[in-house]
């Protein structure tokens, strides 16, 4: 009797330590679960957040590349000349590009004798030019020449690669032979021929006069200027010029030159015949 009791607690403890055994078990796996659980939306959460940064990022780039866009619209319309502006250059020695034409307005720049210049507008007396790096201002219309051309005033000048001494020269240039001013540094001037060659020339060896050289093969000169009804030339001929022969400017009148030769012969031609004149 006492045997089978003994049997009867040892089988009662062994079922009371599996019972807590097995709820040990379930309550770890619970938790174990649990935690893998809470982990996967953490990283869910952050890889969401991560993306919602990106995107944000990415807005804002585009934002700054529609703001880039816009910007380089303005840059391009201010940079646009109108299709009738016309180069011409500074003939004074000193002028300041003012912000309004007026004589007392804030002076923006100052330009140097030949410089060029594009003439969009005009007020009175004033015209609104453009400079080569872009800048708009007001200048006195009197201190502007007709047009961009200059002539060589020394004997013989050297035309260079760069506007430096030391810069090897291309080709040298006559005394009087017509040049175009392309862009213009603080003591020298890049210009363009009549057969479009460019080079860089000192300040020093140029000269506003105006000189033309003749374009056509053959160019005659007449007592007046002007033509008939037909279109045929009003004033008889004087004499005749070969391509290549330069001439002084000395008057300018509908289309027509008056011209005068090195050896004081004078004349009127079609200003289409030369180059040098706009």
């Amino acid at each position: 009797m006492r045997t089978l009791l003994s049997r009867l607690f040892l089988l009662s403890l062994l079922l009371s330590l599996s019972v807590a055994y097995g709820a040990e078990k379930t309550a770890a796996k619970s938790s174990s679960s649990n935690s893998s659980s809470s982990k996967s939306k953490d990283g869910s959460s952050s890889k969401k957040e991560g993306g919602d940064t990106k995107s944000k990022s990415s807005d804002k780039s585009d934002d700054k590349a529609k703001s880039s866009d816009k910007n380089d619209d303005k840059t391009k319309a201010k940079e646009t000349p109108p299709a009738d502006a016309k180069m011409v250059i500074i003939k004074a020695d000193k002028v300041s590009l003012r912000e309004k034409p007026q004589q007392n307005a804030d002076a923006l720049d100052t330009l140097v004798r030949f410089t060029p210049v594009q003439v969009i507008g005009t007020e009175g007396k004033w015209s609104r030019v453009r400079t080569k790096e872009g800048a708009t201002g007001w200048i006195f219309s009197d201190y502007l020449a007709r047009h961009a051309y200059v002539s060589v005033g020394a004997s013989v000048a050297p035309m260079r690669q760069g506007p430096n001494s030391e810069d090897p020269i291309l080709w040298k240039v006559n005394k009087n032979w017509p040049l175009q001013i392309v862009e213009r540094t603080e003591h020298w001037a890049k210009v363009r021929d009549c057969d479009g060659s460019e080079g860089w020339i000192h300040e020093s060896n140029l000269s506003a006069d105006n000189y033309v050289v003749v374009k056509a093969v053959s160019m005659n000169l007449r007592e007046g200027p002007g033509v008939d009804k037909d279109g045929n030339p009003k004033a008889p001929r004087r004499f005749a010029a070969q391509k290549g022969v330069i001439f002084l400017v000395l008057d300018a009148k509908d289309g027509w030159l008056k011209l005068r030769h090195k050896d004081g012969d004078e004349g009127w031609a079609g200003a289409k015949q030369v180059w040098g004149w706009e």
